[in-house]
């Protein structure tokens, strides 16, 4: 709140000391020094971190509420909105963090899945591409039941990387086939960083070692011929648009 209040502190640098000094200081207010409550309850000293608010606030995130409909749930709480201690903008700061931690940790946690899977079925298959920092690019993974299926299905099939509905923005690409009552079942699926060349080759040869000592497919149909055809003699040798 603006009071033209004349008081000010002039700080310069001492270049030669290297050290700050007081050029001017003016003490005289217009204003008490006691400033009420509703001037200082938005300080990040005043600011109360109750538990068992941010655990509401937690959970009012996870159900995708949004912040207006936080906001009203805890101005009720408290009794109206100047009752409580921080702002929306400090519940948008909240939930970014969230997601930015639940990221961080969602690719420790997949890995973490894929070993149990291995540890509980020998026959659970996943491979993993890092770059040069060692930070995981693309993943792959095919389940017991998919690797059979694929041995008893896997003349044709249909590779498809157009889904990308999750919060990564990643492709989910799909190795698909049809069974013996035309109903589509997965052989294998991946999450990858891009669409390059060089990503499709990677996942194509894990594929390959995935369902190594099973029939190769009579062919391959995708949407992407021409971007396979430099190393279509590498994977399976017939891939059809």
């Amino acid at each position: 709140m603006r009071c033209e209040c004349k008081a000010f502190v002039k700080v310069k640098w001492n270049v030669k000391k290297e050290n700050w000094f007081f050029e001017r200081i003016r003490l005289e207010h217009s204003h008490p020094l006691n400033p009420s409550p509703s001037c200082t309850q938005f300080l990040r000293i005043q600011k109360d971190k109750d538990p068992i608010v941010m655990g509401i606030v937690d959970q009012m995130h996870r159900c995708d509420a949004s912040n207006n409909t936080t906001v009203h749930l805890l101005s009720e709480l408290y009794g109206g909105r100047q009752n409580f201690t921080f702002t929306e903008m400090d519940l948008r700061n909240r939930k970014a963090a969230a997601s930015r931690e639940e990221r961080e940790n969602d690719i420790p946690k997949l890995l973490e899945f894929f070993k149990e899977m291995k540890a509980h079925n020998e026959y659970f298959y996943y491979e993993v591409q890092v770059d040069s920092k060692n930070v995981i690019k693309n993943v792959f993974w095919s389940h017991a039941s998919q690797r059979a299926e694929y041995r008893d299905f896997g003349d044709v099939v249909t590779f498809d990387t157009t889904y990308k509905t999750n919060m990564y923005n990643m492709p989910l690409a799909m190795f698909v086939g049809a069974n013996h009552q035309l109903q589509n079942i997965m052989f294998g699926q991946a999450l990858l960083q891009d669409e390059q060349a060089n990503t499709f080759e990677w996942l194509f040869g894990a594929f390959q070692n995935c369902m190594s000592g099973s029939r190769d497919p009579r062919c391959i149909l995708t949407g992407e011929f021409c971007l396979y055809m430099n190393f279509s003699s590498d994977t399976s040798g017939r891939l059809f648009r």
